[in-house]
C-alpha cells in the first residue's frame, strides 16, 4: 500500500494544506436533519454569489431557492456531472431560470458536492442535493464558516468551470 505522500506523487497532484484560524463548522446528519431546509436556509441569505459544484441535483426545491436569489442580482452558476445531468436533473429548469450550467468534461465522474456563498462560506459533504439524500439515505454534511476555506473551495470551482466543462445546453 502506498503512503500518503507517494499516492499523492502518482496522482500528480498537490494537498491543499493550511490551518484555518476560526473556522466555524456545523457537523449534520441526515436524514436526521432536514438538508433541505438547511441547504436552502444558507441560501436564501446570499448577498453576491453561490457557485455549486456538484454531482447529482434533483430536487427541486434548491432550484427554486437559487432562482430566487439569481432574481435579486445573486450570481449564480453551477457545476454538473455529465452522467447525472441527462437524466433525472434539475439542470434544464436551472437553464429555464437563467442559471449559468455548465457540464464537467475532465473525468470520468465530477464527484464534488460543495456549494461556496459569497466566497466566504462552504456548504459540502456527501449529500447530493436530492430527496434521497435528505430524505433517505445516511450522509454527511458540513457547513464552513471561514474565507480561507472558502477561498480553497472558490479556486476549484473556478478552475473548473473555466477549464473543464461546456455550457449545459451545448450537449
Amino acid at each position: 500500500m502506498l503512503g500518503e505522500a507517494e499516492a499523492l506523487e502518482t496522482r500528480n497532484s498537490k494537498p491543499e494544506t493550511g490551518i484555518y484560524m476560526r473556522a466555524e463548522i456545523e457537523v449534520y446528519f441526515s436524514p436526521e436533519v432536514n438538508l433541505e431546509k438547511l441547504v436552502t436556509g444558507h441560501i436564501s441569505k446570499a448577498k453576491k454569489s453561490i457557485h455549486v459544484a456538484m454531482y447529482s441535483f434533483t430536487h427541486p426545491d434548491f432550484s427554486l431557492a437559487l432562482y430566487k436569489r439569481f432574481k435579486r442580482g445573486v450570481d449564480c452558476k453551477v457545476i454538473l456531472d455529465k452522467f447525472t445531468a441527462n437524466g433525472i436533473s434539475e439542470a434544464s429548469e436551472l437553464v429555464d431560470y437563467g442559471i449559468p450550467v455548465k457540464i464537467n468534461t475532465g473525468w470520468g465522474k465530477m464527484h464534488h458536492k460543495f456549494c461556496v456563498i459569497d466566497s466566504k462560506y462552504v456548504l459540502c459533504g456527501s449529500a447530493n442535493w436530492s430527496s434521497a439524500s435528505d430524505n433517505l439515505n445516511a450522509e454527511d454534511f458540513l457547513f464552513i464558516s471561514n474565507k480561507q476555506a472558502a477561498m480553497v473551495f472558490e479556486e476549484r470551482f473556478t478552475e473548473l468551470w473555466e477549464n473543464k466543462t461546456i455550457p449545459y445546453k451545448s450537449l
